[in-house]
């Protein structure tokens, strides 16, 4: 007979605001009697709200271990289903009550929704009973259901974002008999838009393909393919996407800038279904342009002042950077090269580019502490210094799409190559990515 699973607070992974909602609501509700001794109501209907997958179901389960109560589920029925689940749980409280997908309920049945509010306003949470309602479309939810004195706490889940999806994608990886040499905030940084069912798949599926190999390692590649059939398992069924060569060329420019500067060497892996490497990249990179400045730099700095060697160390720091920017724009770059002016879509490469570009200026990477604005958008320094630093940041741009052009035109048969791979495939790891361009016996651009 298999064993029922035990949850605990461990089990909610990410989402630390949740989980503080949720031990302060099994507090009250394990220690009602002093609760109500100092006037302090407890909680009788909890309202969950979020996405498929973002673990409302868990919750309720863990709020049922944690204060100590027996977990029933409305599976089906309507209203005369829920009262007999009601006697049920008042008989063995404490309980809590869970009914998952509480709309289709409302929708199918007057008689449930009758039932509903009648027992929700028929108990003060003396007979021991919470209810926990749950939905993916809460705009379907009568206010009626929702108003306080029904369900007194409101909690919405959204999806983690990346630091939660490490966390989550972590829990998930203990619990499989595998050795993982994967960089899990990478993996976490390529799935923004997973849910965390969403993560749990993806570590079962590269666990399931890795296994089916004999093999008992888990590495960052292994996740790649996985990753993107779910992202797009959806869009495979329509069929391969009808400006697939002009997607492909973006993609490949991303990648092959990236991969062969020599302070980058990407390992992402590619498709021709999304826009993915630009924002790949300014997502997984982001954090090293949040630059702060020393306090002693709030005065204007003038180049002359350095001595050589201090310009050097200066200057030295820039072109990792630079080269981050040069990937953000390769995609722009290759539709110069091929097609002659780049298309509207890369507009959002550019912003990203812009973006970093302004706060390394920020930062006082370059030199130009000044060139910054305040949180009251009034530039530091006057007009003339906003004005320094618009050319500034242009100057970089074109200098990174310049260094991604050369890449590009000094590669140009291998790129070919690859974007004829990616759009007869549609997707190319970045194992398969490599074998097509590798890093050495090729040129980059300096």
């Amino acid at each position: 007979m298999r064993q029922e699973q035990t949850y605990s607070i461990d089990d909610i992974r990410g989402y630390p605001e949740v989980k503080e909602k949720l031990l302060e609501i099994a507090d009250a509700f394990k220690r009602y009697d002093k609760y109500q001794e100092n006037s302090l109501d407890v909680p009788r209907g909890i309202f969950l709200s979020g996405g498929p997958g973002t673990g409302k179901t868990l919750f309720a389960k863990v709020l049922a271990a944690e204060s100590g109560a027996n977990f029933y589920e409305l599976t089906r029925g309507g209203g005369l289903a829920l009262r007999r689940l009601y006697r049920k749980a008042v008989r063995n409280a404490p309980s809590l009550i869970f009914i998952d997908e509480v709309d289709n309920y409302i929708d199918e049945s007057y008689s449930f929704s009758s039932s509903l509010l009648t027992i929700l306003d028929g108990f003060e949470g003396k007979t021991g009973v919470m209810f926990v309602l749950a939905t993916n479309q809460p705009d379907e939810i009568p206010e009626s259901v929702l108003r306080s004195g029904r369900m007194d706490e409101h909690i919405v889940f959204s999806l983690p974002n990346k630091e939660e999806r490490k966390d989550i994608l972590s829990y998930y990886l203990e619990q499989i008999p595998f050795q993982v040499d994967a960089d899990v905030a990478a993996i976490a940084g390529k799935t923004d838009g997973f849910s965390g069912a969403d993560l749990n798949n993806l570590v079962l599926m590269t666990a399931r393909k890795a296994f089916s190999q004999n093999r008992h390692v888990l590495t960052t590649q292994d996740f790649y393919l996985p990753i993107h059939d779910i992202y797009y398992q959806d869009i495979r069924r329509v069929g391969k996407n009808v400006n697939s060569h002009a997607i492909a060329v973006h993609e490949v420019g991303h990648q092959i800038v990236a991969k062969l500067l020599p302070g980058i060497d990407s390992d992402s892996s590619l498709d021709i279904y999304s826009d993915s490497l630009g924002s790949t990249f300014f997502n997984d990179y982001g954090s090293l342009f949040d630059l702060q400045k020393d306090d002693d730099e709030e005065e204007d700095w003038d180049e002359e002042d350095d001595s050589a060697e201090e310009q050097k160390q200066r200057y030295g720091k820039t072109s990792f950077y630079e080269q981050l920017i040069a990937a953000v724009l390769g995609g722009r770059a290759a539709e110069i090269v091929v097609f002659g002016k780049p298309s509207f879509g890369a507009a959002d490469d550019v912003n990203h580019a812009k973006n970093m570009a302004a706060s390394l200026l920020s930062g006082g990477i370059y030199g130009y502490p000044y060139l910054d604005y305040s949180e009251s958008y009034y530039y530091k320094g006057g007009e003339a210094n906003m004005e320094r630093r618009e050319e500034k940041v242009q100057e970089i741009l074109m200098h990174a799409e310049e260094q991604a052009i050369q890449v590009i035109k000094a590669n140009r048969s291998l790129f070919e190559r690859a974007v004829a791979a990616l759009e007869q495939k549609t997707i190319l790891t970045a194992e398969e990515f490599g074998t097509i361009i590798p890093k050495e016996n090729t040129t980059a651009a300096s």
